[in-house]
């Protein structure tokens, strides 16, 4: 997987913790490296680090009463924060899981606020993304609207729009056109919802 949208998510879950994962990131990953939320289990606090191309690890430690954890791992950056996932391996005495998948799915549209700009940890702190998770909802964050018609950023290119390989696919679309997102050009007919 490979992207430079802010809130990018990746989820997985753990069996017979405690133990820990290794999320190995590729070349292409920011090279001052990718600000990431990371969470061990459903109520469990979010943890903000920063992880660079190579092998970052996931400590997972006993939840009571949980066989299971799942972990969370969101980007935080609003620009500039490019994540290449290569592959997740769980360490001895771990098994990797697929994650549950929840039954509403959010795809944000929307502007740098939803993005996170100005947030102590980016999108974690957006509106958007506090919705989503108090809803129990998957939270596929995508920034600027502007986007769907253009592939760059600041200059920059950014990975194509493809929502037919998100998982899961959204219920919802959320469409937040901010003040200063504007586009002369017509929305390209490449975008697949």
């Amino acid at each position: 997987m490979r992207s430079w949208w802010p809130g990018t998510e990746f989820t997985t879950r753990v069996a017979r913790p405690p133990c820990a994962i290794e999320v190995h990131l590729g070349a292409e990953t920011s090279s001052s490296g990718v600000s990431v939320s990371v969470q061990a289990g459903t109520d469990g606090p979010w943890t903000s680090t920063l992880w660079a191309a190579g092998v970052n690890t996931v400590d997972v430690g006993v939840i009571d009463g949980q066989n299971d954890i799942e972990v969370k791992v969101v980007t935080e950056g609003w620009q500039s924060n490019h994540l290449q996932l290569e592959h997740v391996f769980a360490g001895k005495g771990c098994q990797l899981l697929p994650p549950k998948l929840p039954a509403l799915a959010f795809e944000f549209i929307g502007d740098s606020l939803s993005a996170g700009q100005y947030d102590p940890h980016g999108v974690r702190d957006a509106w958007n993304f506090l919705a989503a998770e108090a809803l129990g909802a998957a939270n596929n964050q995508n920034y600027p609207a502007w986007s769907l018609s253009h592939r760059y950023e600041n200059g920059n290119a950014t990975t194509p729009w493809d929502f037919s390989r998100y998982s899961p696919s959204p219920t919802h679309v959320v469409v937040f056109l901010g003040p200063f997102v504007v586009s002369p050009l017509p929305v390209s007919s490449n975008v697949a919802i």
